[in-house]
């Protein structure tokens, strides 16, 4: 981890850290939550935003770590052009004397 990860580490866990405070101070009377039909068990209040704080954090860590590359996309590769070290005679600029020519030779009689 780079020192810009680090220092980088403390601003995005700081609101993790005080939802987790405030959860820990907010002691009311037990609630049920309702969702589609369903309801939970009995709980404080704070424990619920405890972990849905807790839940989205490891959901978005989880992420951060899976899109992670193995690479260094950030290098730089140097693109030169391709020169083809071969150039057929058909490709020479110029005139060219008959007997410059290679013949080409004609397929075999049967």
């Amino acid at each position: 981890m780079t020192l810009l990860q680090r220092i980088l580490l403390i601003p995005s866990l700081v609101p993790l850290v005080a939802v987790l405070v405030l959860s820990a101070l907010h002691r009311g009377a037990p609630t049920r939550l309702h969702l589609l039909g369903w309801s939970s068990p009995q709980a404080p209040l704070g424990l619920w935003t405890a972990l849905a704080a807790t839940g989205a954090a490891a959901l978005s860590a989880s992420s951060a770590l899976l899109i992670v590359t193995r690479d260094q996309p950030l290098r730089r590769r140097l693109h030169r052009p391709y020169a083809d070290p071969y150039t057929p005679e058909w490709q020479v600029d110029g005139p060219q004397a008959p007997q410059d020519r290679s013949t080409v030779p004609s397929p075999p009689q049967r």
